[in-house]
């Protein structure tokens, strides 16, 4: 049986990027808007019989949806109230996620919370969560995470009796691509205007609500390149689209 011929890269980048008359706005003429499914690996979970929860003091996390709130100032989920080993990894079939992988709720009323929580090392998570990270040769992680935290994921979730949300459906997403050099550069004034807006959130808790729609205005901003951080001479997000499927197919 002959082998399938591999895709040109004009092929690989029709099925990449987003046809015009779908992407959701206009974006500075250096990026481009991208299905995220080329951009990220998603993770799925394992499940975690009960009698394998409550150890705290082994050497291997596993999370489940109630970690999500345990999470620092930067999003890190701190608590490590479920650990298992190696052997009992290989007994379970779980599958590690690598550190700074974002978790988020993908079945059942958790998903309306909204939570995100960056794994801090390798771990293992329960199957009702799901895991997402960056191709960092493409997608800055961070400005990842802060993307994911301006989207409600709710509405990407089944209409059925217990919302679930699809891998599939997630990888469909249009993802608005500046240039790497861009996109490092969004995540850090991000970090401190966000810090700002933290900062105002302690001192002025009568106005949370208010400072919440400053943030979403921030990160809206951030994702229509109109944080007045771009600089045309970059590269052209184009060039991070096209390493990405050479590598996914294998050409390089």
């Amino acid at each position: 049986m002959s082998k399938a011929k591999p895709k040109s890269m004009e092929q690989l980048l029709e099925e990449a990027l987003v046809p015009k008359d779908e992407q959701p706005y206009e974006v500075p003429g250096n990026w481009v808007w991208v299905r995220l499914k080329h951009l990220v690996d998603f993770f799925s979970g394992s499940a975690f019989p009960n009698q394998y929860q409550g150890y705290n003091d082994l050497e291997i996390p596993f999370y489940k949806v109630g970690n999500l709130k345990d999470t620092d100032s930067n999003y890190y989920i701190y608590s490590e109230e479920n650990t298992i080993s190696e052997e009992i990894r290989v007994k379970l079939k779980a599958k590690k996620v690598p550190k700074d992988t974002i978790l988020f709720a993908k079945i059942g009323e958790a998903i309306r919370l909204n939570r995100r929580g960056l794994v801090p090392k390798p771990a293992c998570i329960d199957n009702n969560l799901m895991g997402v990270k960056s191709n960092e040769n493409i997608l800055d992680n961070k400005l990842l995470l802060y993307w994911s935290l301006k989207e409600d994921f709710y509405k990407y979730s089944q209409a059925t009796a217990v919302p679930s949300i699809r891998k599939s459906t997630l990888e469909a997403i249009a993802f608005p691509l500046p240039p790497l050099n861009e996109q490092k550069r969004i995540a850090k004034k991000l970090d401190n205007l966000l810090e700002k807006l933290e900062n105002e959130k302690q001192l002025v808790l009568a106005a949370e609500e208010k400072l919440d729609l400053v943030k979403q205005s921030v990160l809206q901003k951030a994702f229509r390149g109109e944080l007045g951080t771009n600089d045309p001479n970059d590269g052209h997000a184009m060039e991070l689209v096209k390493e990405a499927l050479l590598s996914s197919s294998g050409q390089r």
